[in-house]
């Protein structure tokens, strides 16, 4: 996915671990040394770029 790779870290580290590795963001959170709510949100705002660069390259 093109789209992915337009997408900074650590936003794109969070999306690939959680949607193309399957982890829970709980996993991922203890892996990156961070507390979940950190992660959830960070997730939310990594989702949130990505729908921006995909929404961006249809128009």
């Amino acid at each position: 996915m093109k789209q992915l790779d337009k997408v900074e870290q650590p936003y794109k580290l969070i999306l690939e671990k959680t949607y193309m590795q399957g982890k829970s963001l709980v996993t991922v959170a203890n892996e990156m040394n961070y507390n979940y709510e950190y992660i959830r949100k960070m997730n939310c705002i990594a989702l949130n770029k990505f729908e921006k660069i995909c929404k961006d390259e249809d128009i």
